[in-house]
């Protein structure tokens, strides 16, 4: 998980398990970095993760920055990143998302919207 903000970042890790523990019969850990260069480096160093799920908008390196860099390195955790955005896109985001086939979650979300997302991600393998 990659958000800056610390409070939606815990609430989204409760979401993440209950929707894997309860919908999926699955446990998770759920790994989070506060910005886009921390993970970066994570995803640099290892593409094992089930599902990337991070926040459109950061300062810095902001989400879909972090999925092209790992679309350029032709990374295999592109096909396992979900954007979660706010809704508000300047002309060039929409253009740069209309592009790019990424998984989102629109803010504010449920479990169940949670779980549509997650589940293909979690269920298949690698």
């Amino acid at each position: 998980m990659v958000d800056d903000d610390r409070l939606l970042v815990e609430t989204l890790r409760a979401m993440v398990a209950d929707v894997a523990q309860f919908e999926l019969g699955l446990l998770v850990e759920v790994e989070v970095a506060t910005n886009g260069r921390e993970a970066a480096r994570r995803l640099e160093a290892d593409a094992a993760y089930d599902a990337v799920i991070c926040d459109f908008s950061m300062p810095g390196l902001d989400g879909l920055a972090l999925y092209e860099g790992l679309l350029a390195r032709d990374s295999p955790l592109t096909q396992r990143f979900v954007l979660v955005t706010g809704g508000a896109f300047t002309p060039a985001a929409a253009d740069a998302l209309a592009t790019h086939p990424v998984p989102r979650l629109q803010k504010p979300f449920d479990a169940d919207e949670l779980g549509a997302v997650l589940r293909p991600l979690l269920t298949s393998g690698r």
